[in-house]
Parts: structure tokens; sequence; C-alpha cells
């Protein structure tokens, strides 16, 4: 009885994993940091829907190779999460025009922020992939820039209210 429970649980798991999509990286997510004589250094911030199981997937660079920063046989990938909670280092073992196999990832868990972001009642800082960013609560929209720092993005917030007249 076991088995067959076992079994269901395996095929429910399997459809879920059909049923959503692996995300394709963006080659203007993609930056070369190094490059040698022989091989190259590139540095990749994932889509915000990527997990670290889509690294097994070679499709997920198809828009990477077809750009002029295609992946080549033992380029070194660095590649972190959206919301920098894990950090991904692999090799490139194969590379076609449309898909690059990567070596198993080691994989380096951040811990959670230690510090939380700003927010008040209207306003608060996040993280947008790209920097920090004033995000309105009412309506959820995104009222800034992508800012370098936490403090330029508190910067930010603060210039939302009117200044008052003297």
């Amino acid at each position: 009885m076991n088995t067959a429970v076992a079994e269901k649980e395996t095929k429910a798991k399997a459809q879920t994993a059909e049923a959503r999509r692996v995300p394709i990286i963006d080659p203007e997510r993609c930056l070369m940091n190094a490059e040698g004589f022989v091989t190259r250094d590139i540095f990749v911030r994932a889509p915000k829907e990527m997990i670290v199981d889509d690294l097994k997937e070679p499709g997920i660079w198809a828009r990477v190779q077809t750009s002029a920063l295609n992946l080549h046989k033992l380029d070194r990938i660095t590649i972190v999460s959206f919301d920098e909670t894990w950090i991904a280092e692999a090799w490139v073992a194969h590379a076609t025009t449309e898909t690059a196999v990567l070596t198993k990832p080691r994989i380096t868990a951040f811990p959670e922020r230690y510090d939380r972001l700003f927010e008040d009642d209207r306003y608060r800082v996040e993280w947008a992939g790209n920097g920090y960013v004033v995000r309105r609560k009412s309506d959820n929209q995104i009222v800034s820039n992508p800012m370098a720092t936490v403090a330029l993005a508190q910067i930010e917030l603060a210039r939302q209210y009117p200044r008052s007249a003297i």
C-alpha cells in the first residue's frame, strides 16, 4: 500500500513539474566578468521564477546562445538568484547554438537578511534584482529607479513625500 501512495506522489510531482514552465535566461542578465586566453568567467542574475533545479535544463540558455555572449565549453558560470538567497557556480560541459549543459553546480545558500529593509505606512524599500527600489503599498507600483544601495533607496523614499512650505 505504501508503494501505491509513493507512486501517486511521484506522478503528482512529475505533473506539477511539467505544468511549471522553466524560465529562459535573458542575455541581458549575463555579464562577462573576466576573459582569459582559454576560458571566461560569466556572471548571471537568474530570473525571478528560477529555482536551483532549473539549472539542470540545457534549454534555459537558448536566448543566451544566440546572443553575442554565447557560452563556450569550459566557461565558468556564476548564477545568483533574483532574491539573492542562493548562488551557484558551475562550468559549461557542452555548448551548442541552442543549449548549454552545466556541470553539477556548487550551490551556496545565503543567510536571511539580518537587517530589515525600511518601510513606512505608504512605501517600502525592496530588492528588484538589479538594485533597491521604492514600492508604493497602495497600488504595489515601483516609484523609483533601481538604486545601488539601501541608503540611496531610503533617500528616494523620503522624496516621495511633499516638502512643507516654510
